[in-house]
């Protein structure tokens, strides 16, 4: 398997595809409007809302940066990135799932467009490679985090059928 290949698996699994963890994907299904403003008690805890927040961010900013758009966004720590306002509707949370999704959909297809000799480009600073490969930890980090709000509040299933 070539680098490129490499990191576009990591992509998958990471996303949508079931391997020895759960994806994003996977353990955003089924998340209703209560579930995702939910969370545990304790000042460190966030919500899945704000999780999905966070990771939007850092997708979005990274697919800005490879399609050469200007990301325009400013703040101030890390911790912004997690505060939600809260969904208005069940409406505005499945958007903001279907907008997660799309925007994974969209890097994996720059991602499969991109030359290997460009993986070592700086975007702006740290080479793709090095940022793709951050983002899928990124996801099995908070993926993890997802799946163990689930299991706190009780959504997440006692035996899955993958």
């Amino acid at each position: 398997m070539q680098r490129k290949e490499i990191l576009i698996n990591g992509w998958d699994f990471a996303c949508d595809v079931e391997g020895w963890y759960p994806p994003l994907k996977a353990s955003l299904k089924d998340v209703d409007l209560t579930q995702a403003q939910w969370k545990p008690e304790g000042a460190s805890s966030h919500s899945i809302a704000a999780l999905v927040n966070h990771l939007l961010y850092y997708k979005k900013r990274f697919l800005y940066r490879l399609e050469h758009r200007d990301w325009t966004i400013t703040i101030e720590s890390n911790d912004e990135t997690f505060r939600t306002t809260t969904y208005a509707n069940a409406e505005a949370w499945n958007n903001a799932v279907t907008e997660l999704q799309s925007v994974n959909e969209s890097i994996r297809e720059k991602l499969v467009r991109l030359e290997d000799a460009n993986l070592d480009s700086p975007l702006p600073k740290d080479p793709i490679d090095e940022q793709v490969l951050h983002l899928i930890l990124h996801d099995a980090y908070h993926t993890g985090q997802i799946v163990q709000i689930r299991k706190l509040y009780g959504s997440w299933p006692s035996v899955r059928d993958v």
